[in-house]
């Protein structure tokens, strides 16, 4: 299906009228009424439950079916709510009334009843209708979302264009020769696995065409790799023959269904969006998102069009796919959740569904656990344990413990994309103490509360919550345990913690000594209570997807969750509980997908101390960068930047390497060995005009050495350094502070010679800088 850019299909838009459903006209003879009324539904797509039996043929069981396909629109535009009755309506010299119960959410009944002209009644009846809410839009847009797309073809079975242009093509030169386009969009996890989904349109702009015929889109039966090549140098990702340019598809030409799950017909133009309707594939998806390996675009017709790919310079002209889903009246559409809380007395961690059910020991034989929370992007369940921290898998698997101590360890909060964790120390000592995601570096940064017991953490505004049950207060401070603020005094043993930092709320619970849950603003401004007659609640969480809250109760051995102002207040699970402690619930389709991006600079020179004035990073200097000291003891640094603004939105990065192409090096015949350290830039700089005399002072540099890396002399190809995911995420966060890297020589030994490629190196394009950066998406 094609059209002209910014047009919009009149079917289509029709078919969103009155919320998605369409009532036909009632205008037409009685007899069309019949085969109309099995096609009005949701968009075209949300199948009407089928009307059943022979077509009858009197009018009035014409009229009793028109009826029954009045009642399900207006119901499905009622938002689940305050479904009405039909009262006798005509239509034509014959009419129909309508009936339906209940009178919101889904399933209904729905009986209707049609009367002919001469008086004669027929009634159907319909049990078990679905209902529907109001469906949402999602539109996913490569270069902006995340997904990825490369290109294929047979004349060039060996090479990547991953970078490049899409395009599908079929041609005869002494052969037939193909070019087929591989497209696939990561899911995101607000849509929930449960949702009816409506329409799913994979677009592609068209900027030109030769040709006409039909392109079939392909469901991807095997993961590959995008590549960041243009059809030159080194394959790093798929080709004809391979997934990821290594190791080969079952068949060349990449591994799909043969059986395609869309068709488009494309003209011979350009300027127009072609589009492929794949909904079943969507739907497919995200019962099972590891199956998401995209779709694979081919013809079997003389023709070659090319289209807009994920790096084209015109972000509207990149592939899109927009999704619409809605889900039953009554349903939470929402994605799906797991319920994980400690019991310190049963010394187990248990799981259950969100609403409760299918409860089940995780892990046993414990020693008091209290606190815990959850890794999504590493797929790590964290606990405190007594002196300890422990870890395992989501499932309990592999159970390490990560740090002891000598204090009693109370809750435990994560930062994954800051790599740290942030844990409580109740009694005796009072102290907040943070480490590193696996233990290591374990520091005290706060020792002024009065026994903290269940943390918060606000990651955007840099503040962690403590409720402090020695004194009854609620206090916040900054992520190095500095600037403490009491926010709020006097509330009895104040236990659990959570934030709503969307909406701006905290909530605490008062534990053992009161019976309630309270809110405030996140400044501790506008305190209210929002559920009290409670059995020493302890530690709470707040959900943005279904937008509750849940909490444990200690005494009253029972988890409950209820609306963010108290209302619809739930028990969830009530039986085999001992001492509930701390509660957290995670988006099971938020688990971390592995993705990796290879960036060139956007910048690199050296500047040399031995000519000082002279700017390296003119031509015809600046083919290779140098490291090291010549034998008269001079300097060569390096500066070196990268752009990182094409990571996509959401990206938690999990590793960062710095990877320079050794090309060359000095003195001939040395084997020695030298360290070469990474140092973060905090001054700008050009290319084109830093020489040692402007920027060789230690001010342009921070002092603390990222990274370091011994290299050989005599020794040639790649060279890394592993740079602090810390410092990617702070460029990430503020690209203004992205000034890039610094490369240092750090021995006093004369002579060394370390000369790498640079990005304009033209004798292997491969060969030149590159930063490799790993990072997750959610799902």
């Amino acid at each position: 299906m094609q059209r002209n850019i910014g047009s919009r299909h009149k079917l289509q838009t029709e078919a969103k009228l009155q919320n998605g459903f369409i009532l036909l006209p009632v205008v037409l003879t009685i007899t069309l009424i019949a085969a109309i009324a099995f096609l009005m539904n949701r968009e075209g797509a949300m199948a009407v439950n089928e009307l059943g039996g022979e077509i009858q043929s009197t009018q009035a069981s014409m009229a009793a079916k028109a009826g029954i396909n009045h009642m399900l629109w207006q119901a499905n535009n009622a938002n689940c709510t305050g479904y009405t009755n039909l009262a006798a309506t005509n239509i034509g010299n014959n009419s129909y009334s309508a009936t339906i119960t209940p009178t919101s959410n889904s399933p209904v009944t729905i009986k209707a009843t049609g009367t002919d002209a001469q008086g004669a009644s027929y009634t159907v009846t319909r049990d078990r209708v679905t209902i529907y809410q109001p469906y949402k839009t999602v539109t996913l847009q490569l270069g902006t979302d995340a997904g990825m797309d490369a290109a294929i073809a047979s004349a060039y079975s060996t090479t990547n264009f991953g970078a490049d242009e899409n395009a599908v093509l079929k041609t005869w030169l002494f052969n037939w020769y193909y070019r087929d386009q591989l497209i696939q969009f990561d899911l995101p996890g607000t849509i929930p696995i449960n949702a009816h989904i409506v329409s799913a349109e994979l677009q592609l702009f068209q900027k030109t065409g030769f040709g006409s015929g039909e392109i079939t889109a392909h469901r991807v039966t095997q993961p590959w790799d995008e590549g960041t090549k243009t059809g030159s140098g080194t394959a790093d990702g798929a080709t004809w023959k391979t997934y990821d340019g290594t190791n080969a598809w079952a068949t060349n030409g990449g591994d799909y269904d043969s059986i395609p799950v869309a068709t488009s017909e494309i003209k011979n133009v350009s300027g127009v969006v072609a589009s492929w309707e794949i909904a079943p594939l969507v739907k497919y998806w995200l019962s099972d998102k590891t199956k998401n390996f995209g779709v694979l675009l081919k013809t079997n017709d003389t023709i070659s069009p090319t289209f807009g790919s994920k790096e084209d310079p015109t972000s509207s002209k990149r592939p899109k796919l927009i999704i619409t889903y809605t889900c039953e009246c009554g349903k939470v559409c929402a994605p799906a959740k797991k319920l994980y809380w400690t019991d310190d007395t049963a010394n187990k961690i248990q799981m259950s569904d969100e609403d409760g059910s299918n409860v089940e020991d995780l892990i046993t034989a414990l020693d008091r656990p209290t606190g815990l929370d959850v890794d999504t992007v590493h797929k790590k369940l964290y606990w405190t344990n007594n002196l300890q921290i422990m870890r395992s898998n989501l499932d309990g698997t592999n159970q390490e413990t990560i740090y002891t101590g000598t204090l009693v360890t109370m809750d435990i909060k994560l930062d994954v994309a800051g790599d740290k964790i942030y844990w409580t120390h109740d009694n005796p000592t009072s102290r907040v103490m943070r480490a590193n995601l696996d233990g290591s570096n374990s520091q005290t940064i706060n020792t002024t509360l009065n026994r903290p017991a269940y943390l918060s953490l606000n990651i955007s505004a840099g503040h962690i919550y403590t409720t402090n049950v020695g004194n009854g207060s609620i206090a916040r401070m900054n992520l190095d345990g500095t600037s403490v603020t009491n926010l709020i005094s006097g509330q009895g043993s104040s236990i659990g913690s959570a934030i709503d930092p969307v909406n701006g709320k905290l909530y605490w619970s008062a534990g053992s000594t009161g019976d309630w849950l309270k809110r405030s603003n996140l400044d501790g401004s506008s305190i209210q209570t929002i559920v009290t007659v409670l059995n020493s609640p302890q530690d709470i969480t707040f959900d943005s997807d279904t937008n509750r809250i849940y909490w444990a109760e200690n005494t009253g051995k029972r988890i409950q969750r209820a609306n963010p102002d108290g209302s619809n207040k739930v028990e969830i699970v009530s039986s085999g509980l001992t001492s509930p402690r701390s509660v957290s619930l995670v988006n099971t389709s938020l688990i971390g997908k592995n993705r990796a991006r290879t960036l060139i600079p956007v910048a690199d020179v050296d500047i040399y101390e031995g000519d000082p004035s002279t700017p390296y990073g003119k031509p015809p200097n600046e083919k290779e960068i140098v490291a090291g000291r010549d034998s008269n003891g001079k300097q060569d640094k390096i500066l070196i930047k990268f752009d990182l603004s094409s990571l996509p939105t959401g990206a938690t990065i999990t590793s960062a390497t710095l990877r320079l192409n050794l090309i060359n090096t000095l003195p001939l015949g040395s084997t020695a060995s030298y360290n070469i350290g990474l140092y973060k830039i905090i001054k700008s700089w050009l290319e084109t005009t830093a020489t040692w005399s402007n920027f060789s002072s230690g001010g342009n540099y921070d002092s603390t050495r990222q990274a370091v890396t011994s290299v050989a002399l005599g020794t040639t190809g790649f060279k890394e350094w592993t740079v602090p995911t810390a410092l990617i995420n702070d460029w990430i966060a503020t690209p203004s502070s992205n000034y890039g890297l610094a490369l240092v020589y750090e021995s006093s030994t004369k002579g060394p010679d370390y000369q790498f490629a640079s990005k304009e190196f033209t004798t292997d394009i491969s060969a030149r800088p590159q930063l490799v950066i790993n990072y997750t998406l959610p799902q």
